[in-house]
């Protein structure tokens, strides 16, 4: 609701409405969507943002989705809000995400409650055992839970003709590590700025280069999202045996056997290098210290061992203990973080 009473004051026109038919012109370019008011919309690009239905890229170019259940077996949440005891304690400005049986869950705190999703794989667990396994965690028995099945994937192409495909529309990796938001705004910022270099002219030109660029981006996220589990400890269920055994992406090997050590950053613009980035140009999602962080926390580097001298030692704690001096002097410069909220709010 604010970003649409942002745009509309932006001058967007806001319709509700639904698509009854799609007409194409002779080149197959979109030429006006029919909606079921009896209204006709024409204009020169139109962007699908209409999630797993996907109006045009699935029902009227039948653009490929690039299935992903044999890399990533989540297919399934399920989501229950939980009222807060203390929110002065509970809010917290950042998401947990925890192992589960069949999958993980996540703990996120809203401005007037908690929110816990077991993000899970039918293959492994029902909706039933994977909710009351929920429940069980977070010891919540009174609020009705959301089931949301998913299809993991990602679209072969997300520029075709005079269309784009944005959101759920273009892919769906899986909620860990929220990247739908990142790939969404990388979307849109191809789209503008191949437009922008194009003087607005509309042409096959732009969609392939959009298409080869956001390529490797769908490959990071790909291997980033699958590392999470791959490298993770937890081998107490069949879920969890299935990932640290399943066939590895051939692509995902090079990324395994290069991060058997920390990287340097010009090893890790090489390693993009392989899945198709111009660094010269784009940006990746993860950069070399997020992988690094990922890793280290699911103990990947617990036997590398680095020599340093006795100088570089104590100059390193010096660093270490001065960071942490100054992050927690400046963290007592603010207020606690629901009540910061609240005045927001207010």
């Amino acid at each position: 609701e604010f970003l649409k009473k942002e745009s509309i004051k932006n001058g967007l026109t806001y319709m509700q409405d639904n698509v009854s038919n799609v007409i194409l012109d002779s080149h197959d370019f979109i030429s006006e969507i029919k909606l079921s008011s009896g209204k006709n919309i024409s204009g020169d690009i139109f962007l699908d943002c209409t999630g797993f239905n996907s109006v045009l890229f699935k029902k009227t170019y039948d653009i490929n989705w690039v299935h992903l259940d044999n890399i990533l077996p989540n297919n399934n949440g399920v989501v229950i809000r939980k009222n807060y005891t203390n929110p002065q304690e509970e809010c917290h400005p950042y998401t947990n995400a925890k192992t589960m049986k069949a999958g993980w869950r996540w703990s996120i705190p809203t401005y007037d409650d908690m929110s816990y999703g077991y993000v899970y794989s039918d293959k492994f667990i029902d909706k039933d055992t994977a909710e009351k396994e929920l429940r069980e965690s977070i010891n919540e028995w009174d609020q009705p839970a959301l089931h949301v099945p998913f299809n993991a994937g990602i679209r072969n192409k997300i520029a075709y003709k005079n269309a784009y495909a944005i959101g759920i529309t273009a892919g769906f990796i899986e909620p860990l590590e929220a990247t739908g938001l990142a790939y969404t705004t990388s979307v849109l910022s191809l789209l503008l700025e191949e437009l922008t270099n194009n003087n607005l002219i509309l042409n096959e030109t732009i969609n392939d280069s959009i298409n080869s660029r956001i390529e490797p981006k769908s490959i990071e996220l790909i291997h980033f999202i699958f590392t999470h589990f791959y490298a993770c400890h937890r081998q107490d269920s069949l879920y969890w045996q299935d990932m640290k055994t399943r066939e590895v992406p051939e692509s995902l090997k090079k990324f395994i056997n290069v991060f058997s050590e920390p990287l340097s950053l010009i090893k890790f613009r090489h390693l993009m290098e392989t899945i198709g980035y111009d660094v010269t140009r784009d940006r990746p999602m993860f950069l070399q210290g997020h992988w690094w962080q990922l890793l280290q926390g699911c103990n990947w580097y617990k036997d590398y061992k680095q020599e340093y001298d006795t100088d570089f030692i104590a100059y390193s704690k010096l660093k270490l203990d001065i960071q942490t001096y100054q992050t927690n002097k400046f963290l007592e410069t603010f207020p606690n973080h629901y009540d910061f909220l609240t005045e927001w709010y207010k």
